[in-house]
């Protein structure tokens, strides 16, 4: 039995699983519809399992449940998912986007704060960055040093299966 529920001011079309594709959103329809949480997860571009993670975190819950107990989600709801979405693309931690979602919520929250977070993160990026630089300088010379062949043995394999560091991990 499809529900109808609210998310975005979408048409009742979409609520019962109707194909956004092939359907516009009507501009008078003024209801606000409850999305399912596979509504919701394809809205936001999460998968499902993601959703009910974030929502058993306590990350972003839906704000409402059906008759049957299933999450629905509106268009805030759905807004924070993409919200938290984009955070994460950018190699937050959870912690990191929980304090992140609690400043985007936060309507006296001062820019300065979400200056600093993005700085740290910056510097962490710029740390990972130079470490993939030496990761992929060594497997290119791996690769110079494998014939590519028929033969058994493989300079990379065998590189592989060293103890010790990669040139990664220096003293810093």
């Amino acid at each position: 039995q499809a529900q109808l529920m609210v998310c975005m001011g979408l048409s009742p079309y979409l609520a019962y699983g109707g194909c956004l594709e092939h359907h516009k959103p009507s501009s008078d329809w003024k209801v606000n519809l409850m999305l399912t949480i596979n509504q919701a997860a394809r809205r936001v571009g999460l998968p499902n399992k993601t959703l009910r993670y974030y929502d058993e975190i306590g990350l972003v819950s839906p704000p409402a449940r059906s008759a049957s107990g299933y999450r629905l989600y509106d268009e805030a709801s759905c807004r924070k998912l993409a919200f938290v979405r984009r955070v994460r693309q950018f190699d937050f931690g959870i912690e990191e986007t929980r304090v992140l979602l609690d400043l985007y919520d936060n309507p006296r929250r001062t820019s300065a704060e979400v200056k600093r977070i993005a700085n740290e993160k910056l510097a962490l990026l710029d740390i990972k960055l130079e470490q993939l630089q030496c990761l992929r300088s060594e497997l290119a010379l791996l690769i110079d040093a494998c014939a590519g062949d028929r033969r058994h043995d493989c300079p990379i394999l065998d590189h592989f299966d060293l103890p010790g560091p990669t040139a990664t991990h220096d003293d810093r």
